[in-house]
């Protein structure tokens, strides 16, 4: 299990590993940790901060770390999980604006 801010969430092996993509879906709770590539079928995927950054700690006395993150910015990348791409008859070829609370988040990051 890992703890993120006060919540326990289980681990499924096939959604953690020791690559460098930490994703998590905009609408939904899909979320992929430590991946090594973006999984197939999720659509309008933008990458939001580095690696290096996604793990920096956040120090217990403070509410962000030396990036300005707090700690729920743990992904590296945001975007449309395959389920919600489908029910939502996406593609990435089609202009879909995010009205998620990631979607100042990611441009927030990408500046």
């Amino acid at each position: 299990m890992i703890e993120m801010s006060g919540k326990t969430r289980k681990l499924h092996p096939e959604c953690y590993g020791v690559g460098k993509v930490r994703i998590e879906c905009c609408l939904c709770d899909a979320w992929y940790d430590g991946i090594d590539r973006v999984p197939d079928g999720w659509t309008h995927v933008v990458n939001v901060r580095t690696y290096e950054r996604s793990i920096a700690p956040v120090p217990e006395d403070q509410d962000v770390n030396e990036y300005g993150d707090g700690l729920l910015d743990w992904q590296t990348h945001l975007g449309y999980c395959e389920l919600c791409s489908f029910e939502l008859g996406i593609t990435d070829d089609e202009e879909y604006p995010a009205r998620t609370r990631h979607s100042v988040q990611a441009k927030n990051n990408l500046g």
